[in-house]
């Protein structure tokens, strides 16, 4: 949830969040948290690509 509502709030990008809410639900053997946490950084991932390339954890869309 800190992830998306940094990118629906704030607009930000939040590459770090989604890859440690993704390592967590890894270290809990929890594969449909995983896939929830691919799914909603999906959704989110192509507003955070800027033009030359992707803006990183601090841009914006």
């Amino acid at each position: 949830m800190h992830a998306w509502a940094l990118f629906d709030v704030e607009d930000t990008c939040a590459d770090a969040v989604f890859q440690a809410a993704l390592r967590a639900a890894h270290a809990s053997a929890d594969p449909a948290l995983g896939s929830h946490v691919l799914a909603f950084w999906a959704i989110a991932d192509p507003g955070c690509v800027v033009a030359g390339g992707r803006s990183g954890s601090a841009g914006h869309r």
